[in-house]
Parts: structure tokens; sequence; C-alpha cells
């Protein structure tokens, strides 16, 4: 898949574009939805928690599934196996717990994405080929602060003009594919993060972190046909 920039072009040169993004996103997009609920208190109780205990996880779990995690591409692992995964790793979640999208230097970016790369090919999120999406997702609600939640329906289309995720029936390389995805979005997500002032936009309803308003701007151009 090769990334088509005309349209995050526009979004980066156009505070307006922007702004007016993120109305359409507050106004038409999926109104008093279970899963929006679900994600707020999410963030609340993350707080207050320990990302690693059951009550956390299993509302991830819970969010995912009212994300449409649990279905078509991308079935979820058994909740016992989906929590055992992420606890394995909480060494290299819990480090990554100390970045902020906005501001990952230059010579840190190369040690985030190697840890983003071992968590990518070693957590069994989901019984899928598919990944990225159950991936980008889960680790936003880890590390909501650095993780911006990648779907098919926006963030796919508005960065290649494709849905489609790239699959092999080789697995190893099927991963490769995708983690060169997350890697390049990650990159424009930085730049975004960059280029506004990402926590002027922060409310306690639609954009509760700042890499949510980067999920909701690309939501919004693509709801609003801007």
């Amino acid at each position: 898949m090769n990334l088509k920039l005309e349209k995050f072009n526009r979004l980066l040169k156009s505070k307006e574009l922007f702004e007016k993004a993120l109305r359409t996103t507050k106004e038409e997009y999926r109104p008093l939805d279970p899963g929006q609920y679900l994600y707020n208190l999410l963030l609340e109780k993350r707080i207050v928690l320990d990302i690693f205990s059951d009550e956390y996880l299993e509302l991830v779990y819970t969010t995912l599934i009212s994300w449409n995690m649990n279905a078509r591409g991308a079935k979820l692992s058994e909740i016992g196996k989906f929590k055992e995964t992420i606890r394995k790793n909480r060494e290299i979640i819990t480090k990554l717990e100390s970045y902020k999208l906005a501001l990952i230097r230059d010579k840190d970016k190369e040690e985030v994405i190697s840890m983003l790369r071992y968590l990518f090919f070693n957590l069994n999120l989901t019984e899928r080929k598919s990944k990225l999406v159950t991936f980008s997702k889960t680790l936003h609600f880890l590390v909501p602060e650095l993780v911006v939640p990648i779907d098919r329906k926006y963030t796919l289309d508005f960065f290649y003009s494709n849905r489609q995720m790239p699959l092999s029936k080789n697995q190893l390389e099927a991963d490769k594919k995708q983690f060169q995805i997350f890697e390049e979005l990650f990159d424009k997500f930085i730049e975004l993060s960059k280029k506004y002032e990402l926590s002027s936009y922060l409310d306690k309803v639609w954009h509760i972190v700042p890499t949510k308003v980067i999920d909701n701007a690309i939501i919004g151009f693509g709801k609003g046909n801007l």
C-alpha cells in the first residue's frame, strides 16, 4: 500500500479545515453511541485503576467489542489469553506510558518504534491475520497519550484510499506489511501533533486525549467528505 498524502497535507496546512473536521465528528459521528460511553468510562477508570488489573483489562476488552473488534476480520483472542499476553509485556507497556506523541524527539523515536514493533509481533490480541486495527486500538487504551487508534473505514481510506488490509499466506509477512503501515502512520501522527496545539481542543466527551483529537479529525474529514 502506498501513502497518498493529498488529504493529509490539506489537513496539515489548514487549521480551519482541521477544526471543521473536529466539529463534523462532534455533530454527526455516532451520537449516544455505547462505544463512546465505554471509551469515556475506560479513560476515567484508567486514572484510578492499575491498567493490568482484571477490571481494567476486561473493560478494554468490552470496549474493543463495542468498537466492532470482535467481528469480521478482527476476532479477538479469548479474554484469558488477551489479559495474559498484555501482562507478559507489562514492562514495555509501562515504559511506553512515559511518552507523549507531541513530545517525541527524533532521538527518542527509534526506541519508541522498537518497543511498539516488539509488541506488535508479540501481543496475541486477535485470532485473525489482520491485527493492525486491533493492535492500535488496544495500545490506544493502554497508552492513550502515545498511540492513535487506526481503523479501515476512516484511517486507511484517508491515508491510502484503500480499506483492505495487506495480507499474506505467511503470517510473518502479513505482520511485517501491517507494521510498516503502523510505522508510516505513526510518523504522520507525530507531524500533526507538532503542527497543532491538540490540548487546546480537549473536552470531557469527544476529545479526551490529544491522540483522539487526531483520530476525530480524520473521522470528521471522511464523514463530511471534506
